[in-house]
């Protein structure tokens, strides 16, 4: 498990280091807040010329998210003491998602760990850290691949909840990955309201049916409490310098109204969501571009790797739908995850495509990210229990055969197809999304 971290970190890092800022969405502009708070040692105001971006005349920094710029500023400063300059600070600044997913992938093997045994397991870490999109989202400046990180955070702090019981340790683990979703991205709160929802049945359930309100009281106000202490200065910032406008996002929608030019969206051209959604390349592009669609939009890896991901998605997606239907005594453990995951995927899915239809058409799988990690969680475990279900059955079909036979090949078949599942993983990574990389994008 070390090993794998590190080979994702090398590879990480090598991506991070040859990757042309050309071929990085949105990093030209992301990367002039943490540059600005490297030259003046503080937060820019949103009207400063060096945070607008010089052609879309548009800033991030009327947003409250300034975690990852405050980190990749940090590590710019460190490479400035041993003479770091132009390419090398900006190297520095990528560092911060380098590092995310790093420790994402980190968080993963826990999570793994702690649910699956034997192949399952790194099966589940494997399809947790090597998927294209992923690593791509590490190697550049965005907040995307940090907002995994408190994905990762939160859902580890969940499955502590559930196996070890309520503990300061789980609370903090939530309230970090908490601190770091609120400084990062609207389309990650689906996580933070499912915690709200999390406490409040946990208590419920521990008390078998009714709340345990002193203990629950004191979880949430520790978690309560961390998370205020961390993120109030940069939301009453963001009220003052605003205007008070608590998140900024009306006032970076708005910012071009200046220039009288109409603004043209979905919604105002009269397209309905549904035409937008299953007429345009709205759905392709999103679902692409979740597994590898590098460069803005431009690079697509070979079609069956699609194929591929879609299928595996789709297997485990039925998989865990027929586990909480017909193995429900199993699955009461953590009936918890099965009440919050399928709303942490569909409110960012939700979010994404009423600002692709309303603000602005962006068919991009990384908004999406978010999901991610409850997504490999259902999909490992319900592609596990398609071939347990598979055996089962035969089982019930061969009453008079070696039953102990039959369990032994069944652990040999899930062994020989997670082994190669994990094969094509790594090659699609390793030699495909590479050849990318080394083809078209580097500086």
């Amino acid at each position: 498990e070390i090993i794998i971290l590190i080979v994702f970190f090398v590879l990480v890092l090598f991506w991070a280091i040859g990757l042309d800022m050309k071929h990085c969405p949105d990093e030209d502009m992301r990367y002039l807040l943490p540059k600005y708070i490297y030259n003046h040692g503080k937060l820019p105001l949103p009207t400063e010329s060096e945070v607008i971006h010089p052609t879309l005349k548009l800033t991030y920094a009327y947003y409250p998210f300034w975690l990852g710029a405050l980190v990749s500023a940090g590590f710019m400063r460190l490479f400035a003491i041993y003479g770091g300059v132009g390419k090398a600070l900006l190297v520095a600044a990528r560092l911060t998602s380098v590092l995310a997913g790093t420790l994402n992938s980190y968080f993963m093997i826990k999570i793994s760990k702690r649910l699956f045994k034997g192949i399952t397991k790194y099966f589940a870490i494997i399809l947790g850290m090597f998927i294209p999109q992923l690593v791509f989202l590490s190697a550049y400046v965005n907040n995307d691949i940090i907002s995994v990180l408190g994905t990762a955070m939160i859902t580890l702090s969940w499955i502590r909840f559930i196996q070890d019981g309520a503990s300061v340790k789980s609370s903090v683990i939530m309230a970090i990955g908490i601190i770091i979703y609120e400084l990062l991205y609207y389309f990650s709160y689906g996580h933070i309201l499912m915690s709200i929802l999390f406490i409040l049945l946990y208590y419920r359930k521990r008390a078998n049916g009714k709340y345990d309100f002193k203990n629950m009281f004191k979880t949430a106000s520790l978690i309560s409490i961390i998370v205020l202490v961390f993120i109030s200065f940069f939301f009453i910032r963001n009220l003052i310098v605003n205007h008070g406008s608590l998140f900024g996002y009306n006032t970076f929608v708005n910012q071009n109204r200046d220039n009288e030019e109409p603004v043209y969206t979905c919604k105002t051209l009269g397209i309905t969501i549904y035409f937008m959604i299953f007429k345009t390349r709205w759905l392709k592009y999103v679902a692409k571009s979740f597994i590898c669609c590098l460069s803005y939009m431009t690079l697509f890896t070979k079609e069956w790797v699609y194929v591929f991901y879609f299928v595996i998605a789709g297997i485990g997606v039925l998989g865990t739908t027929l586990k909480g239907i017909l193995d429900r005594e199993n699955s009461k453990k953590y009936i918890l995850l099965y009440i919050c995951f399928p709303f942490c995927i569909i409110i960012p899915i939700i979010l994404s495509t009423i600002f692709s239809y309303t603000v602005s058409y962006q068919p991009q799988g990384r908004y999406l990210y978010a999901i991610f990690v409850p997504l490999n969680i259902i999909v490992v475990s319900g592609f596990e229990y398609i071939i347990d279900f598979i055996f089962a059955l035969f089982k019930k079909i061969r009453k008079n055969g070696d039953i102990r036979k039959i369990d032994l090949i069944n652990k040999i078949v899930k062994k020989i197809v997670f082994i190669i599942l994990i094969i094509v993983i790594l090659y699609v990574m390793f030699w495909l999304a590479n050849k990318l990389l080394i083809d078209n994008m580097l500086s």
